[in-house]
């Protein structure tokens, strides 16, 4: 009775172990980074709308892919949807929720730097310019409209951070 027991239990244990591992996670279609709370954008691709971890990841994507186009942005502040043509951006800033956090392997007395990141430099849109003035303060930046955005993130242009 007890081995029956124990042999139920962990199959039980298995099944839950099965399940937590195919769990689709919150991510990015282009660079499958985690989409966090306020920086998701929408791209559509040839009528399919995908979901990008960041603007700068999507307007990387749509530099890459001249089909594609940005279709929504999220405001920091609410977490809710806008029209990027509405939204006012903070771009450049030290704010960086995509590549925070990911530890680099380092051989010993090595030193690396980050020389490419499709999610850089960080963009962050907003609904309000208030919003944006008050993050911009924090963390740097400068503030833009889509058109600037466009501009500053085009191929080829060197991305300060």
């Amino acid at each position: 009775m007890k081995y029956e027991t124990m042999i139920r239990v962990w199959l039980v244990l298995l099944i839950f172990s099965m399940l937590a591992c195919g769990q689709v996670k919150n991510e990015c279609a282009f660079c499958k980074r985690e989409i966090h709370r306020g920086m998701m954008a929408i791209t559509e691709v040839n009528g399919d709308e995908a979901k990008a971890c960041c603007a700068s990841c999507a307007m990387t994507f749509q530099n890459e892919h001249k089909e594609a186009s940005l279709k929504r942005v999220t405001d920091f502040t609410s977490d809710t949807g806008l029209d990027p043509s509405k939204a006012i951006f903070v771009y450049g800033s030290t704010y960086d929720a995509c590549s925070a956090g990911q530890d680099v392997v380092r051989d010993v007395h090595s030193t690396y730097f980050t020389c490419y990141d499709r999610c850089s430099p960080s963009i962050v849109a907003f609904a309000k310019r208030a919003d944006a003035e008050s993050f911009q303060r924090k963390q740097g930046g400068r503030i833009v409209a889509l058109a600037e955005v466009v501009k500053q993130h085009s191929p080829g242009k060197k991305h300060t951070h």
